[in-house]
């Protein structure tokens, strides 16, 4: 059996081995930021693809100069997330991705977010091969995959086998009718079928995979003979490769903030070396790819025309006024789309994300991104029922009138005029403080935005992909019914 193994470099230079040497650049969780951004406020800016494609170029350039063979790999979800996902379904980061130089890229359950007859031609539309060998459309002839299961890479005489493994977890992570007619086979019984059907072709066995990090390890432990495994979904930073059986398991953050690097050999004895790993950040410092940019300043250039498609109508108006002291109409739409789109229990939406009416009548594109500006993903968390109790007591407590007021969905609360809580029910029960709820949220609220530091304290949490202003403007696409006025969610009790 091949055994791969993760060598410091301090160690490697005492060691005298005449392998093939390869490199595999990657990337995920890239969600649409085609444009740099801050991370962090006032510490300027990070991530973009041009100067991604910049550092990419660095290393290739480095490589090319000792004829080193250098392969990009996207680990799923380069769409939704920014202004570009929403008015471009995906067209905008896959052009730009064509002037990258992408080996291949993995489905994410994100690629499907506008429905497979989209997906289907942004496929066609790339340059590089999409690729996932457990999505498969049922009833269909031949292998039955959605798209291409694998890809086959060469350095020297060494062959590389590049599968695409997406997770199973997509019917509910994306909307069930982008999914219609698709499985989602069990990965690792799918990469052990690959194995078997090629061991005797392929030196070397990568996994680029859109599974989540814990998966990707439990992957690694149930097919031994797996080399490499490159994952993304849960936007895991794995600062040094994780070592788990045969394989070493890599994951780059997200956004485009890192280019990570991992350097392998290939011995004559079959034996795979990892002989150097590296996150490259990527910054204003790092140098632009001039054709990018290009792509990404002429879709930048028609999106004030493409805000002006009309996304839906409604008969009533979604108002903001008074949204941050008491429920509201828009607050109930907003929180309800949140907790569906999320498959959660519980929505939570902060009243100040919310900044203009809309309706009636026609709405465009250019109203919802005005009504809710500010990109914010939608977050699930595991909250016991003794933190959601607290978040409320805070809520009505100190945030009444302010734009850290709650508007839910799943839940209904009451208080008094005196600022107290008086009752919390969900699904129409009783919040048991002993017991854990899903529960949807902007990320401004998960990192503790608006003084809810009992959220930034908790572990764990998902990050959908799923911005707040594209799941309201699917459902108004959708036609999806407003309600004319509030439900009842939340009561102010008289003294």
């Amino acid at each position: 059996m091949k055994m791969t193994f993760f060598i410091l470099w301090f160690l490697l230079a005492a060691l005298s081995w005449a392998g093939q040497p390869f490199t595999l650049l990657f990337f995920n969780d890239f969600h649409a930021h085609l444009e740099p951004f801050e991370a962090v406020k006032g510490e300027g800016e990070v991530g973009g693809l041009a100067r991604l494609a910049g550092v990419a170029n660095a290393v290739r350039a480095e490589n090319a100069a000792s004829g080193v063979p250098t392969f990009l790999l996207i680990a799923g979800d380069v769409l939704q997330g920014t202004p570009y996902s929403t008015v471009y379904r995906g067209e905008a980061e896959f052009a730009a991705l064509n002037e990258v130089g992408v080996t291949a890229m993995c489905l994410g359950n994100h690629e499907f977010d506008y429905g497979e007859e989209n997906l289907r031609h942004l496929i066609e539309m790339a340059d590089f091969p999409v690729i996932s060998a457990n999505v498969l459309v049922e009833g269909a002839a031949g292998n039955g995959a959605f798209t291409d299961k694998t890809v086959w890479l060469e350095a020297g005489d060494v062959k590389i086998l590049v599968m695409g493994l997406t997770t199973p977890e997509t019917p509910i992570t994306t909307a069930p009718r982008n999914v219609v007619g698709l499985t989602f086979a069990d990965p690792a019984e799918t990469a052990s079928a690959l194995v078997s059907e090629y061991g005797a072709q392929a030196d070397v066995f990568v996994a680029l995979t859109h599974l989540g990090f814990e998966n990707d390890l439990e992957l690694a432990r149930a097919v031994p003979v797996l080399d490499v495994v490159v994952g993304g979904h849960t936007h895991t930073l794995v600062a040094e490769p994780v070592a788990v059986e045969n394989a070493v398991v890599c994951s780059a953050y997200e956004y485009g903030i890192y280019l990570g690097r991992m350097d392998l050999e290939v011995g004559d004895d079959g034996i795979v070396l990892v002989t150097g790993y590296d996150l490259l950040p990527v910054t204003a410092a790092s140098p632009e790819v001039e054709a990018v940019a290009a792509v990404i300043d002429e879709y930048k250039s028609g999106l004030s025309e493409k805000l002006d498609v009309v996304v839906g109508s409604v008969d009533t108006v979604l108002a903001r006024q008074a949204i941050t002291e008491r429920e509201t109409n828009f607050g109930d739409f907003v929180a309800d789309v949140t907790r569906e789109a999320a498959a959660a229990e519980v929505a939570l939406v902060n009243a100040g994300g919310v900044r203009a009416d809309l309706g009636p009548g026609e709405i465009t594109l250019g109203d919802v991104l005005t009504a809710l500006p500010f990109g914010n993903e939608i977050i699930v968390l595991a909250v016991p029922g003794a933190t959601l109790r607290a978040a409320f007591e805070f809520c009505v407590r100190e945030k009444v009138g302010e734009g850290g007021f709650l508007q839910v969905s799943g839940v209904e609360y009451a208080f008094t005029a005196g600022r107290e809580l008086a009752e919390v029910t969900v699904g129409g029960e009783a919040l048991a403080d002993d017991r854990e709820y899903h529960v949807a949220m902007p990320d401004f609220l998960a990192e503790g935005g608006d003084g809810y530091a009992m959220f930034a304290e908790l572990e764990g949490g998902y990050k959908t992909g799923l911005v707040l202003y594209d799941v309201v403007a699917s459902a108004l696409r959708e036609g999806r019914a407003v309600p004319a006025k509030p439900a009842g969610r939340i009561r102010v009790l008289a003294e």
